[in-house]
């Protein structure tokens, strides 16, 4: 087994970018899409580290009930018609088969399922649709919520035992 670690805090264009830098290429020259995204790590390689990995551990912290923007670029980076997913007769189909997606969820309120606060989860729904949508039927949501409690006193372990103890209950099952 190999293990792949990808920090989407380096800088992810947008598909937009990518997308307008390609169209100016066509018209200026070859080197533009170089010049203008130097930084930016390509979709490509991104849709190719998901290809070959057989499970996805994706760290997601909570930002105003949603993903961070860094998350989004990576998944306008990754969700691609003809990598990702395609359409069968103008019906949508993932193509990334056979592999699981945990998610580890961090969030300063408490937003988990069966609690009043889930109604403004919109992590769980967005990551559920979108990966099913690519082919990634079995997924695990693993949340360490109330964190923000840490600072009216609560200690750390307090916080995140459910979490551990979420997590090994996934490790026992596995």
């Amino acid at each position: 087994m190999s293990i792949g670690c990808r920090d989407i805090h380096r800088p992810v264009a947008s598909a937009t970018h990518i997308g307008g830098a390609a169209f100016f290429e066509d018209l200026i020259g070859a080197n533009f899409v170089a010049e203008i995204v130097p930084l930016s790590i390509r979709g490509d390689d991104l849709i190719a580290e998901l290809k070959s990995a057989d499970e996805f551990v994706i760290g997601v912290p909570m930002h105003n009930f949603s993903i961070p923007g860094a998350l989004k670029l990576w998944i306008d980076q990754v969700a691609r018609v003809g990598e990702t997913f395609s359409y069968e007769n103008g019906v949508p189909a993932g193509l990334l088969h056979h592999k699981k997606a945990t998610f580890l969820v961090a969030s300063g309120g408490v937003y988990d399922q069966g609690t009043p606060g889930f109604a403004l989860n919109f992590i769980e729904p967005y990551l559920q649709s979108l990966f099913t949508f690519i082919g990634v039927k079995e997924t695990t949501f693993i949340s360490a919520s109330g964190t923000a409690r840490h600072r009216f006193g609560v200690d750390r372990g307090t916080i995140l035992q459910p979490a551990f103890a979420s997590i090994h209950g996934q490790l026992q099952a596995a």
